[in-house]
């Protein structure tokens, strides 16, 4: 007998939070996507937690995730399986090494899948496969077909799953390929146990095929493309960097300066994404593909139209000081960029961090006037911090990581630590005196 995991191992997509994700944004059920974010990112943070039990902690996530589901109909959830492993297929997500093994093989041997994913995804993952049985979390539906909320969940449970269905000594002649660390416990039971490389890439909700035949012409228009590409981009922005500049400035023309910021340094910068979209992403090992295969976009169009928009962009803003220099470093960026793109992987880190660090420069020269140099700076490492260490940890483990996920709830709770700071240096001494102040009112009517 062949045993083989499921994601990791055979694809590269986490199949129950990718396909739930999937799922709920394909049926429009935004509330349940932001409730989703929220419980998918718990868990990527659940090592912070130290007086918790990790395991228990993400079987309980999941069980929150999979309440998500609640009420659907098997139908459609069987329905958005047949769509979610045919993009699986359509974007080169699985392992073709390994699905090819299961055919050859799959004649001669008994070929099972273990896995903790919900098993409508593995059903059609491996409808053309020789297959004997899959062995997956099971999803309860009650008399309608509706689904229940409640899943039999086998994420820390493979040992007792396998024990109840096979003998020691069938295992013992069996073979088991995996990527999973948590299954490292089953290799006592099997004659084989073949430990894999993962197979998972960046499967980004966020990012991936965001610029299809529907939207790309709207790529052309500057500064449209960076945030077509990358949607979350304009939530980066906006919670993140200009939330915190606002913090520091306590003032509304923080907008207005961040506005001219991004209408100046999109258009210039986007030049490298949508180069490293289109075309450094074909000599990457584990690229995420933005742009759909059947889109084409003329460089010379994309370029041209920002040529003419920069012209009046230095017409129309030329009231703002060092306008001048704040293209210019947005320039000094975008070959930073171009050259980051055309390197080789394993030294893209490095330009990254210089990237990450001095991106906000040419915002930085619009107000230059109102705020020193070293605060700047100390302010661009706190935004960039998480985000250059989740990107090199990334590059270095080769392991998904939700890149926006991680910084947003970072920034958010670096913007209630500010809000805390504003609170204990400004409105606690006012609370402190009001109430010293009622108490001496108290104690002047007691003695009266």
């Amino acid at each position: 007998m062949i045993f083989f995991d499921f994601c990791g191992t055979l694809t590269a997509t986490n199949n129950t939070s990718d396909f739930i994700y999937f799922y709920l944004k394909n049926k429009k059920k935004y509330l349940k996507m932001i409730f989703f974010f929220i419980l998918d990112t718990l868990i990527i943070f659940k090592n912070l937690i130290f007086f918790i039990n990790k395991k228990k902690l993400e079987l309980l996530i999941r069980k929150k995730i999979f309440l998500l589901l609640k009420g659907e109909k098997k139908k459609d959830i069987y329905k958005y399986a047949k769509f979610f492993a045919k993009k699986i297929f359509v974007s080169n997500f699985y392992n073709k090494k390994y699905y090819n093994l299961i055919k050859k093989i799959g004649l001669s041997r008994s070929v099972y899948i273990l896995s903790a994913s919900i098993s409508p995804v593995l059903e059609e993952f491996t409808k053309n496969l020789p297959v004997k049985k899959i062995f997956a979390s099971k999803m309860r539906f009650n008399e309608k077909s509706v689904f229940t909320g409640l899943v039999d969940d086998y994420l820390f449970n493979k040992k007792k799953l396998i024990l109840e269905n096979f003998k020691i000594s069938e295992l013992k002649k069996s073979t088991f390929y995996t990527d999973n660390k948590e299954d490292e416990q089953l290799k006592q039971f099997f004659g084989k146990f073949i430990k894999i490389n993962s197979f998972k890439k960046k499967f980004n909700k966020a990012y991936t095929l965001t610029v299809n035949l529907k939207n790309y012409r709207y790529a052309y228009l500057p500064g449209f493309y960076y945030i077509l590409s990358r949607p979350p981009a304009i939530f980066y922005f906006f919670l993140n960097e200009l939330f915190i500049f606002f913090l520091y400035f306590r003032s509304l023309d923080v907008f207005l300066y961040y506005f001219f910021y991004l209408l100046i340094f999109l258009p210039i910068y986007e030049v490298s994404s949508f180069i490293n979209d289109y075309y450094s992403v074909k000599k990457e090992s584990n690229p995420t593909i933005r742009i759909e295969k059947k889109v084409k976009v003329s460089l010379t169009l994309f370029i041209a139209l920002r040529v003419f928009y920069l012209i009046l962009i230095i017409y129309v803003f030329r009231f703002l000081d060092n306008l001048f220099f704040s293209i210019l470093i947005s320039f000094g960026l975008l070959i930073i960029a171009l050259y980051h793109s055309y390197l080789k992987e394993e030294k893209r880190k490095y330009t990254m961090v210089i990237l990450r660090l001095i991106k906000l420069l040419p915002f930085y020269f619009l107000v230059a006037d109102r705020i020193s140099f070293a605060s700047f700076f100390f302010l661009s490492f706190i935004i960039n911090f998480f985000p250059v260490v989740f990107y090199v940890y990334d590059k270095e483990k080769n392991l998904t990581f939700d890149f926006i996920k991680k910084s947003v709830i970072f920034y958010l709770l670096l913007s209630i630590f500010f809000v805390f700071l504003d609170f204990y240096f400004l409105l606690a001494p006012l609370v402190t005196n009001l109430l010293l102040r009622y108490l001496s009112f108290w104690n002047y009517l007691r003695k009266v």
